[in-house]
Formats: structure tokens, sequence, C-alpha cells
């Protein structure tokens, strides 16, 4: 599986901190991890989304427990050359990291350039294009590609960055670890009509192993050099079925509507008790952020975890998210929500 890099919450049980659970857990089923003790808590943080599909999907799993050996890599490329727009050639990789620096590599061997900009994702959400407008134009000579993750970006600010790299002659590159498979089957590019010139997709590709992707033009994908090892069968038999799903069964619509709801329903919430004078719900619904005042988010993802539910500041969802989930997750809200407002001493607003 794949090597996850887990950020641990500070303050509260360190027992009940994400890693500590992820590590320790005895069964991980579904959208649940079950502890040593036998308690079940809602997993909210998926591995910072690499768990696409839910933990132990039985169809992947069978699967990777026996993959096919003839064509599965091939058969892998086909269906995202088939899911993902302007995806003309495809590569693979076993890590995030590498597949971004794969890119980039090739990109800067198609422009004969070594720069490469990334564009902040506080940028990309807020559509302030002026300072990156302005530096571009200043270095664009040097430039080989844009980097953006456009998970939150505006389709407007997307089409804006695309004529930049052009007036550029810079390659853009999606970095579509978060948003490929889930905004969209298609990912970004399909969900904004923008063409990247690449676009890198994270482990969600294969329900959390360690298989990434690149795709992209022929032109650039023919000089794209391998920057890791070569990836297991085994994720690429997991991949060949997450992709299979994501097409049949519409993974992303699925978390889009679940995710919706919750969108609807805290914020009713956060209204109701006065939260939101400091947190507010921002970003896509299948990946929706609670953020605002330091100190509440932390006592609020400490409490949550005693609660039953992990959560590290995005609520995170898999395809194995359902009613039941949704209202474990919503009763959790209700009864902590109040207790920390009160806590943190803020005017408290009631309902009706």
């Amino acid at each position: 599986m794949t090597r996850f890099n887990l950020i641990s919450v500070k303050g509260g049980d360190p027992a009940l901190d994400y890693a500590t659970v992820l590590r320790t857990a005895q069964g991980r089923s579904g959208a649940w991890l079950t502890a040593q003790d036998g308690v079940s808590r809602l997993d909210l943080v998926n591995a910072d989304g690499a768990i696409l599909l839910g933990w132990n999907d039985p169809e992947v799993e069978a699967a990777a427990a026996d993959p096919a050996a003839s064509g599965l890599p091939a058969r892998v490329a086909a269906r995202l050359a088939a899911m993902i727009p302007h995806a003309e050639a495809v590569a693979f990789e076993t890590s995030l990291s590498h597949a971004v620096a794969g890119a980039l590599v090739a990109a800067r061997t198609v422009t004969g350039r070594d720069g490469a900009y990334f564009c902040d994702e506080a940028v990309s959400v807020a559509g302030s294009l002026e300072d990156m407008a302005g530096l571009v134009d200043e270095r664009g000579g040097e430039l080989a590609a844009i980097v953006i993750r456009p998970l939150d970006a505006a389709p407007s600010f997307l089409k804006a960055v695309r004529r930049l790299a052009d007036r550029a002659g810079a390659m853009l590159i999606f970095e579509e670890g978060r948003s490929a498979l889930r905004v969209h089957r298609g990912g970004a590019q399909a969900l904004s009509g923008v063409r990247a010139d690449a676009v890198v997709l994270g482990p969600s590709l294969a329900n959390g192993r360690s298989l990434c992707a690149v795709t992209g033009s022929v032109e650039l994908m023919s000089v794209f050099e391998r920057q890791g090892e070569q990836p297991d069968l085994t994720a690429f038999a997991a991949a060949d079925v997450v992709l299979s799903r994501v097409a049949r069964d519409d993974v992303a619509q699925s978390l889009q509507i679940y995710g919706a709801e919750i969108v609807a329903e805290l914020q009713m919430r956060l209204i109701a008790t006065g939260a939101g004078q400091m947190v507010s719900l921002h970003g896509d619904p299948s990946w929706s952020v609670l953020a605002g005042d330091t100190a509440f988010e932390t006592a609020l993802y400490s409490a949550l975890a005693e609660e039953g539910v992990m959560f590290q500041g995005a609520h995170i969802l898999s395809a194995s998210i359902c009613g039941r989930e949704v209202g474990t997750l919503l009763k959790a809200y209700d009864r902590v929500l109040g207790r920390l407002v009160d806590q943190f001493h803020w005017p408290r607003r009631r309902a009706g």
C-alpha cells in the first residue's frame, strides 16, 4: 500500500490523532476504521483523499490479490485516455512527487527552459491573478511550465492561467492529486473546459496503492522519463477496477451529492450555534474545508475524534459514504459545536 505522509493534529488525546488511529487500526472497511478496543470511527481523512472508493473495497482487493499479468498497464492507460480530456499518451509513477517531477522534466525538455511557476492554492482559490501575471510576464522567457492544483479554482481563473501559459510559451500542468476522479470523472479539465498540457493523477487512481499517472500530448509524453520505480502489477489491477467503477457508477456524482448534503446541513448548524463566527465552510462538496480560528479548529478536531469522527479540517469523502455516515457526522457536530462555542465564550445564536 501507499506510504502516506499524514499530518498529526496537536492537542487532545494523542491516541486519537489520525496517523495513530490509522496505524493501529485492527480493521479498515469502507468509511470506517476499527480500533483494537472495537470502537469504529468514521474516516473523513481517507489518507488525504487517496482512498477514493473506501477502505478494503472488495472488488479492488480481489483484483489486486490475483492480478492478470497480461496487458494490465495498457488497459489502465486506455481507460485513462478515454476518460481524461486531451490524454493522448499516459505514463505511470509510484508517487505523486515523482509524477510531478517527471512532468516538469518533460516540459523542460520540450521547451528548452528550466523555470517553473507553482501557483499557490490560496491564489487559485481567491482568483487573484495580478501578482502571478506580473511575475509570469517578467520571467516568461525562462518558464517551462506553470503548475496549478485546480481544486476549487474558478473556471475563469483557470482560463486566465491558460492564456498566461500560452503568452509565456510555457506548459500548463494540472496537479490533480485531489481533484481527479473526484470533482468529475474527467477531472478539472472536463469540469472547467480548460485544456492542460499535462495532468497528474494521485494515488486515488488505485484506491491508495502506489500508482500515479501523467497524461498529456504525444509531444510531451514522448520525452517523459520515469523518476521512480516501476509500479507493481497489483496497483494496476486496483486502478483497473477503480476506473471501471468511476465510469460505471459515476463516483464523482455520488461524492457531489453526499458532499452537498453535508455542506448544507453543516452550514445551518454553524449559523444556529454561532460557530460560524469562528470557522467557515468552503470548497468543492467532495472536499469541503472548515477553517478559521486556529484554536477553535484544533479543539474541534479533538472533539470530533472523541465522538468517533476522524477529521483534519476537510471532509474528504470516499464512495463508501452514504446516509449512515452522513448521519453519524452530523450527529457528532450536534454534540460538539454548541459546547465548543460556549467554551470559547462566543455569542451563541439559537435556532428559532
